[in-house]
This record gives structure tokens, sequence and C-alpha cells, in this order.
């Protein structure tokens, strides 16, 4: 297992956790680290660590990264998962890029769309979710909102991006409709900087809400270490995405938010809604048109103005990720599919 050296070592003693990565976006030379790590001979010739029985990559596939792996002999002996964690870019999608010997979408869209590139070998198995984590957070509201200062208001999350389509931009056209009708609303916008354009994009962000006199009403998160508090201070999560090119199938936030008994409010784009079509799913928050800013404002507004249909869709969003997210179901369908892939 490969993670960043400030992540948190994995759970289980039969797990190995290297740290190879020091940052979040890794260079080449940190990525050549993690095949040297994987196949690394000891000076009597024989691997360091015992040899797989399979090899399952958890990647978005790139024409670069593809064409070296299939070189690699070690690779090559045992049979491959491929997992792939994003579908909404057709760039990463192509046939060539793929040469595992089953590969698994995270949403039912994402198996279509790898389906009729010509795969035969997709099946779907969602994001999991440790559901008994999330069911403890409506307990810790008041005390979230204490420690963040921000007691007894009503607070929508936006764990979007900068990015052009990433949702900030139609998060600010929204932020005065939404004070106009819930004058002691609260957003917190929790965006991960990718890149020193998003510094950018987020200073002339502060810049604009100072100028509308608005900054009493929002704050800022970037790389954030809890994320559960964030969560558990919020009502209602609001992601007006225009597309996901950049984003997992169904985002973990929105599984999170829906696994602590809270309503979504999302923009109708696959395949990030698929998750209203699930059974019950229609009652899990709000989806808008996209770039529609009336449509989402309204959206929010009409959920933080009303706790009783925010409670009643939290208890069936609970259901629904119990349903379909638990991790313990979505590691016993990985199971199953390792035995099927190795006999």
């Amino acid at each position: 297992m490969l993670t960043t050296s400030s992540g948190k070592p994995p759970e289980g003693n039969n797990l190995i956790h290297h740290p190879v990565f020091r940052t979040t976006t890794p260079s080449i030379l940190q990525k050549a680290q993690v095949f040297y790590r994987l196949f690394q001979i000891n000076q009597n010739g024989n691997a360091i660590h015992p040899a797989p029985d399979l090899n399952h990559l958890i990647y978005r596939p790139y024409r670069l990264s593809s064409r070296f792996m299939r070189l690699l002999p070690e690779l090559r002996k045992r049979p491959i998962i491929h997992t792939v964690p994003s579908t909404a870019d057709k760039r990463h999608l192509g046939r060539e890029l793929f040469f595992a010997r089953k590969v698994v979408a995270l949403s039912e869209y994402g198996r279509q769309k790898l389906i009729a590139q010509g795969l035969k070998n997709v099946v779907h198995i969602p994001t999991g979710v440790k559901l008994d984590e999330w069911l403890m957070m409506n307990g810790n509201v008041d005390r979230a909102k204490a420690e963040l200062g921000i007691s007894g208001r009503p607070t929508v999350l936006f764990p979007g991006h900068y990015a052009k389509g990433m949702g900030a931009e139609m998060m600010m056209k929204a932020l005065p409709t939404i004070i106009k009708h819930v004058p002691d609303v609260h957003v917190i916008f929790a965006c991960r900087k990718r890149s020193e354009n998003d510094q950018a994009i987020e200073i002339t962000v502060v810049k604009e809400l100072e100028s509308m006199g608005l900054t009493g009403h929002v704050s800022f998160f970037n790389t954030v270490s809890n994320m559960k508090k964030l969560i558990a201070a919020s009502d209602v999560l609001a992601l007006p995405l225009d597309n996901m090119r950049d984003k997992i199938d169904i985002p973990t936030s929105l599984l999170e938010f829906l696994a602590a008994g809270k309503p979504i409010v999302i923009t109708d784009i696959p395949p990030m809604n698929e998750i209203f079509g699930l059974p019950s799913g229609s009652k899990l928050g709000t989806k808008v048109p996209a770039g529609d800013v009336p449509a989402f404002a309204r959206g929010v507004t009409e959920l933080l103005a009303d706790p009783s249909k925010r409670n009643q869709m939290g208890a069936i969003g609970r259901t629904v990720i119990s349903a379909h997210f638990d991790i313990r179901k979505v590691a016993q369908q990985y199971e199953w599919l390792y035995q099927e892939t190795l006999y």
C-alpha cells in the first residue's frame, strides 16, 4: 500500500505501508519510486516483499504509465485488477490504456463507458464508506460549530475546487441570494489547492467577498486534516459542478455527508447524479441543472429553512449508504472479485 508520507498508517497487521509520495502532486521521480518499491530486489536476488498472487492497481490511466506498466516483467507474471477512480474524462478511457484482467468502475455510468470502449471485463464496485464512523456525527453538531466559531448558524459545506467548472464560481453567484433568504447562513469553502492558479483564484474570491461585505458569511479551508469536523458542523452539502473531469465518479464527500445523516444539493450531471437513481435516492436532497444559479440557490435555501425535511432526508441517506456503499459490503465484493480472478 503506497500513501503520502503524512498519511496515517493503514489499518490491519496484514498491510505493508510505504509512504512514498511527499505531496499530493508527486513528481515523475516520485512516481518512479512506486515501481521501484513494488519490484525492488535485495542483495540475494529475492524480492523484498512476498510475491503477490495478484496485483490490484488503483489509478486513472495515462498513456505513458500504461505503456510503462505493460513492460514490467514482475507485473506481467500475475493477474491484474485495475480500479478506475474517474470515468468522466474520455481522454483517459481509450481501449489501449487498459491491460488488466479485470477492470473496476466506481459507478454504473463508468462501467457502461468502459464497455463502450470495447472492454469486456468490467464490473461496477462502488466506493466504500465506514458507516459506523459517520453515524456518530449528529451528536457532535453543536460542538463542531462552536469550535469553528459559527454556533447556531445554518451552515453549507462546499467541498469543491477553484478550477473552472468545479463549483466555486456558481457558489459565489448563488451566495447573495442564499444570504438574502437565510441572513445568518455560513458557507465553508473546503477547497484543496491543486496549483498556484488556485491560490490566485482564492485571493480573488476573498477580495470579491470583501467588496460585497460578505466575508462574515464565509470561511476557507484548504488541505483539511479533519474533514469530519467540517461535515459535523454543516447542515447541507452543496456541490454545483459543471463537469466531473477531475473528480471521482461519485465524490466521497457526498457519501460521507449522507452517511452522517445530512442532505445534499448537487448539479444533475453524470456520474455524480447516479446516486439519485438508487432506490429512495430521489429523497437524498436536491439536484438542479448544471449552471442554473437560481435553481441551485433555491435548493440550498429550501433545505436550510426546513430542519424537519433535512432530518427526513438524512435518515434516508443513511439507509441508502448502508444498502449500497457500506465499506464491509464493498470489501466483500472485492474479495469475490479476487477469488474469481485467481481461480
